[in-house]
């Protein structure tokens, strides 16, 4: 069979064309000969269909036709990493480019962060509740900010209880949330003044996002414009990694020679040093005290790359760099329940100094703290008293019972299975059941027993008496297992070699 290329595919065609119009057609051996003076004639346009159908042909019937378990072909199949590494390449030469003649330091570098309903990466578009902004110069520090509460109303159906556990455990933003806004016009606009300087520029330079969060802000955008409803094409289209950003700036510096890793940049983006800063968080999460507020993530992003770009590139460092931390006060808190014991070294100071625009922030030596103070009472009027002092507790209520009377007035246990030794006076045999753990009662005559109010003797078995613990049972009783006519006394017999009379 003839391998199925451009000009297999033209002789095919017009077979087709000959059985249209005279009901038969030539074997495709002869199709050779009357088709090959038209196949020359043919145009480079022309012959790019008939090359075009025989490429799917092979595709789809020849041995790169094999298709995985969602039905697409193995041949066509691409690494989700490679692509990604090959797109982050091609935009560090999009951004080298666009700096040629220009100062970094001066160059504006626009950051954003979404916070979103719900994370799941299965969704379409991912609902914004939050946007914050910073514009950025190295020699200036922060320019400017924006920020916004969005309303994308209400959570899909079956997804509320995510909506609402995700919000507890990240922004805390509630579902129709009193401040959100729901004009998406407005709210593009105002992104694009804020981007770009001339707004009737179609050219908008790129904004800049951690590379985990990439996925979620181009959905956000997207669901943004798709809001909106400008009629007009989408202008902001370029989203770069910031981890990108910061290794092209250090490598344009000219101070190292070495790429640096990407892990590592992003290890410095995601520390939570300056988490709870004050003033660089919004109102409400100032309020609930949260971390995930956008204007501060994109904030504490540009504090990261002020402070690992100051030296490399020869900026100083202002208050529109990095928040002013010397005024803040420290105190060490001991840590409770700690048992392992601290050696010498772990206390010892890190050998990395402290940028030079902060001094060290003193350190209060803290008092031993007391422990927490234990309410001994039922009424809440009482006197409490503190577990810091002796722990002594006094005797809780008098027993009512007469054996637990005796039994806690002072006297020691013996060495026996959980049985009281009298010292003084035997125990009285009441009609009351022993305490737990201190076993069967000895039978014990009622008339040494001490006289308890309120107990009554039991009337004793007059064939049991004197017999007790290690005393031998009487002549006429039997023993554990034996035969009725058999009594111990004869069994003892039997044992030294006497015989039954």
């Amino acid at each position: 069979m003839p391998p199925k290329n451009a000009f297999y595919m033209f002789m095919q065609a017009e077979r087709k064309k000959i059985m249209a119009q005279a009901g038969t057609a030539p074997p495709m051996q002869d199709m050779a000969g009357l088709c090959i003076n038209r196949w020359k004639g043919l145009s480079p346009q022309e012959k790019s269909v008939y090359e075009g159908m025989a490429r799917r042909e092979r595709t789809t019937k020849g041995p790169g036709s094999k298709m995985d378990n969602q039905r697409r072909l193995i041949s066509e199949r691409k690494d989700p990493v490679e692509e990604e590494k090959k797109r982050r390449n091609l935009e560090t030469q999009a951004m080298g480019s666009s700096w040629v003649g220009q100062d970094l330091k001066k160059i504006k570098f626009h950051l954003i962060d979404f916070q979103v309903m719900y994370d799941e990466r299965e969704v379409d578009l991912h609902l914004p509740m939050e946007v914050g902004l910073v514009c950025i110069t190295l020699a200036d520090g922060i320019l400017k900010s924006m920020h916004r509460f969005t309303d994308p109303g209400d959570a899909p159906q079956g997804n509320r209880r995510i909506a609402n556990e995700y919000a507890e455990s990240h922004h805390q933003i509630p579902l129709n949330f009193e401040q959100s806004d729901s004009d998406f016009t407005s709210l593009w606009f105002e992104l694009e003044h804020f981007l770009a300087d001339d707004p009737q520029r179609d050219d908008i330079p790129p904004l800049f996002c951690l590379s985990s969060n990439r996925e979620i802000v181009e959905s956000c955008l997207e669901f943004c414009f798709y809001k909106a409803i400008t009629g007009e094409p989408n202008r902001i289209y370029k989203l770069y990694c910031i981890e990108d950003l910061i290794v092209t700036l250090m490598l344009r510096s000219g101070k190292i020679n070495d790429k640096p890793a990407l892990s590592q940049i992003y290890d410095a983006l995601i520390q939570n040093r300056w988490d709870y800063t004050s003033n660089i968080r919004c109102q409400y999460h100032e309020q609930v005290d949260s971390c995930w507020c956008s204007i501060s993530i994109v904030k504490r992003y540009s504090f990261v790359i002020f402070d690992l770009l100051s030296k490399l590139l020869d900026f100083k460092l202002t208050a529109k760099h990095l928040p002013d931390e010397r005024q803040i006060d420290f105190k060490v808190m001991p840590s409770f329940g700690r048992n392992k014991s601290v050696s010498k070294r772990e206390w010892e100071p890190r050998s990395r100094s402290p940028p030079k625009f902060m001094d060290p922030a003193p350190v209060v030596a803290s008092k031993p703290t007391e422990r927490y103070v234990i309410n001994l009472s039922d009424s809440d009027d009482e006197e409490s008293i503190s577990a810091s002092e002796e722990y002594q507790l006094k005797e809780l209520r008098v027993p009512q019972t007469p054996s637990m009377s005796v039994a806690m007035s002072g006297l020691k246990l013996g060495a026996g299975r959980g049985i009281t030794t009298l010292p003084s006076f035997p125990r009285s045999e009441v009609d009351v059941a022993p305490p737990p753990g201190f076993g069967p009662k000895p039978s014990i005559s009622p008339s040494c027993a001490p006289a308890v109010p309120g107990a009554q003797a039991r009337p004793q078995n007059p064939l049991l008496q004197g017999q007790g613990r290690g005393l031998p049972p009487p002549s006429g009783s039997r023993g554990r297992g034996l035969p009725p006519q058999v009594t111990m006394t004869q069994l003892a017999g039997r044992g030294r070699g006497t015989k039954d009379s």
